[in-house]
């Protein structure tokens, strides 16, 4: 009798968890279908999707030694969709009340269910992760032949955009330096070292061929040569450190194949090369953290390319600050030799950007390109018609027309609040403005936190389309004038794969899955038990562009601002799997 009753007890505590697993599933699988805005329509593809998140579900055993992991990463992951979902459907419209209680209310039913599924998933996920082994035993003596055939392959396979879009892709932004390189105008709105390097490279090709457009091309397939080369070092470094061949292939194939990195490579934008400098750094500080003693080699590849992200982009030196607590922290055994690098450095960027440049007389930015959320906070309140009071008024009627902020305000982009603004007035009140901002935000902190998360939502939530490459202009200034040099079914080919209408631009252009991915990647980091100090040096240029983007961002959804990340995405994913020595 004893014995039945047990397990009679172990089959109804069996049969009450399968019961229990089953109600949770369907409890999530309602929230995804609510939150895909699929509620009340039905397909063949919603049943299966139902029967495999039971499956999944009920299947699953919770692997206790990634149970914490899963656990944080599925809160975190569920939250931002949610939260991204809530304020996303609100972005384009002229609601200035997203917190109510209903939409907290339905922000927490769904969080809850979206993180099941995201527990469940990742827990099988990381538990599967954690015991993958994607290096080989052999030898590897072929590192410099992988490189330049690498280098070439890529090369070669971006032509095609090269001769489609000859002499490369201008925006207004490549226009206006162009224009300074023309006329030998000196300003730092865009970084000044960067557009005197391609107008020293521009005005040589000018010298050699006499024609603009040819000089712009010279420009373009040297930009093409230095990211091919960089991205070919990103391949030797996987060679290097024995991945699977079929791994090295299919990066090789990514950095040459995939549209973004063809695009850029023929655009002619300073966040392309920025973007190189940010894989450059990823590889040198892997190759540093695996070393008792740093190597002279590294140490320059690490100067060259701190170098590249303080010049070559205005936020660099936020980036690079961001970054010098962990690296600090990483290269403790190497501390002196860190900290000199760094402080010589910084040395150099503010002796240029200060008392060099005043000597050259170059222009600085105005202040206002870098109160891009203060803005729109202040610009929401604006346009929303939140209680302002008659001193608050005063001052921000100097800088603003209200009639006109409530007319053009946008929750996703800073443009029309900073084109509407006295920036001069601005700029000289600086300090004015924070102090009213700083008031505002104690009256209205919903409104201001509405306006930051509508600000930011792309950086950090997956579901959002926004244009990522610039169309094609008809302009032909200074004589530098687009050209198609490919069959038309070809360009036509070319400009299908660039479009958005591609059916896997989502994985390729989504800013916020990046963002997803690579915190996902820091996770797997650390069930891999890898040393903390050493994903968190790998991981920190990443978290410095991050946040610069979350404090700063002008747009809300800016792919180029990120390019850095997605140009190291292929290594990025590989990190974890990384071994500690060669």
């Amino acid at each position: 009798m004893k014995d039945f009753l047990e397990e009679f007890k172990t089959t109804f505590t069996n049969y009450k968890t399968i019961v229990f697993k089953f109600l949770l599933s369907l409890y999530s699988y309602f929230c995804i279908i609510t939150i895909m805005g699929l509620k009340g329509s039905y397909s063949v593809f919603l049943t299966i999707s139902c029967v495999a998140i039971i499956c999944l579900f009920l299947k699953t055993t919770i692997d206790e030694n990634v149970k914490k992991t899963s656990i944080f990463s599925a809160l975190v992951c569920g939250f931002l969709i949610c939260l991204g979902n809530m304020v996303g459907n609100n972005i384009g419209s002229n609601n200035y009340d997203i917190f109510t209680i209903k939409s907290l209310i339905r922000l927490i039913i769904l969080w809850g269910g979206i993180s099941l599924f995201f527990f469940y998933l990742l827990n099988l996920v990381f538990s599967k992760l954690k015991k993958v082994n994607l290096i080989v035993k052999n030898d590897r003596n072929n590192s410099t032949k992988i490189f330049f055939g690498s280098w070439i392959f890529i090369f070669i396979l971006w032509l095609p955009y090269f001769l489609r879009f000859f002499p490369g892709i201008l925006s207004l932004d490549s226009r206006l330096q162009l224009s300074y390189i023309e006329e030998g105008i000196l300003m730092n709105n865009h970084p000044f070292i960067q557009t005197w390097f391609e107008g020293g490279i521009y005005n040589f090709g000018k010298f050699l061929f006499h024609n603009a457009n040819l000089a712009m091309g010279l420009y373009t397939i040297v930009q093409m040569l230095i990211l091919s080369a960089i991205f070919a070092y990103a391949v030797r470094f996987l060679y290097k450190h024995k991945f699977n061949s079929l791994i090295v292939f299919c990066v090789t194939l990514i950095y040459a194949l995939l549209p973004q990195f063809a695009i850029y490579s023929v655009t002619l934008w300073k966040d392309v090369l920025f973007g190189g400098a940010m894989v450059l750094m990823l590889i040198t500080l892997v190759e540093m953290t695996m070393q008792e003693k740093i190597l002279k080699g590294n140490l320059t590849l690490f100067v060259i390319s701190s170098l590249m992200i303080l010049f070559f982009r205005n936020n660099g030196i936020y980036i690079m600050l961001l970054c010098t607590p962990f690296l600090l922290y990483g290269f403790r055994k190497n501390f002196k030799v860190i900290l000199v690098t760094l402080l010589s450095l910084f040395v150099c960027y503010f002796v240029i950007i200060g008392p060099l440049y005043s000597y050259l007389k170059v222009g600085k930015s105005n202040a206002v390109e870098s109160f891009a959320i203060p803005l729109q906070q202040v610009g929401r309140v604006i346009a929303a018609s939140e209680s302002i009071d008659q001193k608050e008024a005063k001052y921000l009627q100097t800088i603003f027309d209200f009639s006109e902020i409530e007319e053009v305000y946008e929750a996703y982009i800073v443009d029309p609040v900073k084109n509407h603004a006295d920036k001069e007035r601005l700029d000289k009140t600086k300090v004015e403005f924070l102090e009213i901002w700083g008031r505002l935000l104690l009256k209205h902190p919903d409104t201001y936190m509405e306006a930051y998360l509508s600000q930011t939502l792309g950086y950090w939530y997956p579901s959002i389309k926004y244009w990522t490459t610039v169309t094609v202009d008809t302009d032909n200034s200074y004589g530098v004038e687009n050209v198609n040099l490919m069959p038309k079914i070809v360009a036509k080919y070319i400009d299908y794969i660039r479009s958005l209408d591609f059916i896997f631009a989502p994985l390729f252009w989504g800013i916020g899955l990046g963002f997803i991915t690579m915190f996902l990647c820091f996770a797997v980091s650390n069930i891999r038990k890898i040393e903390k100090e050493k994903y968190i040096v790998w991981f920190s240029p990443y978290i410095g562009l991050w946040v610069t983007m979350m404090l700063a961002a002008p747009v809300f959804a800016e792919y180029r601002y990120v390019y850095g990340l997605f140009a190291s995405m292929p290594i990025i994913i590989l990190l974890p799997f990384v071994k500690s020595k060669l």
